[in-house]
């Protein structure tokens, strides 16, 4: 399942061969928790880059949760992923006092429960995208959204250049368009206009 605040894909993807690359070695191999920074100036393209990965690379994962890291004090956004991520039936009431057995709302599941959910070695296939890291309310560390656990993928976008060594990830420079894929993208914009 896919979270439902993850946006749209660019139909037109450039470039962007060597990073892509980048984050498929630095997420395979060891059965630790992996995580990717793709770090650079706004507006390159970081967030794109990262739904391409999913789609190209995690299309069969079970759990792919886009957390929009400036949303999170409207937490109800982050509460409506425990649908896709916890397999809603399976996850117990929260509240002993409900006699009729059933679960508890979605709305009233907090993060550290989802946070648990993944930490599971039941589920192990999961990608987590934090979108815009930069824009984090500043009551949360980004240390308090990872999941403590030994399996698991999470990608990260930000301005910078410091997270990866905070998170004890790798970190992957979002730089300029090669200039094939600059003009590969220019000429794409004239063809699908009908130009």
């Amino acid at each position: 399942m896919v979270s439902p605040d993850t946006p749209v894909r660019t139909p037109n993807f450039y470039g962007r061969q060597a990073e892509l690359e980048n984050m498929t070695e630095a997420l395979s191999g060891s059965s630790s928790r992996k995580t990717v920074v793709l770090w650079g100036i706004g507006s390159f393209g970081k967030s794109q880059l990262a739904l391409k990965f999913q789609s190209l690379y995690f299309s069969k994962t079970v759990s792919k949760i886009w957390i929009d890291a400036r949303d999170l004090d409207n937490f109800a956004t982050y509460k409506d992923i425990v649908l896709d991520v916890l397999e809603y039936e399976r996850v117990p009431a929260v509240t002993s006092t409900d006699k009729t057995g059933s679960r508890a709302s979605p709305a009233k599941l907090p993060l550290y429960q989802v946070k648990a959910r993944l930490e599971e070695s039941s589920d192990q296939d999961w990608l987590i995208i934090i979108d815009d890291v930069d824009g984090l309310p500043s009551r949360y560390r980004i240390e308090q959204l990872l999941p403590e656990c030994d399996h698991g993928n999470i990608v990260m976008t930000t301005n910078r250049s410091d997270l990866a060594s905070i998170v004890k990830g790798c970190a992957i420079e979002i730089g300029t368009l090669d200039e094939a894929a600059g003009v590969e993208m220019f000429l794409g914009r004239f063809t699908s206009r009908g130009h």
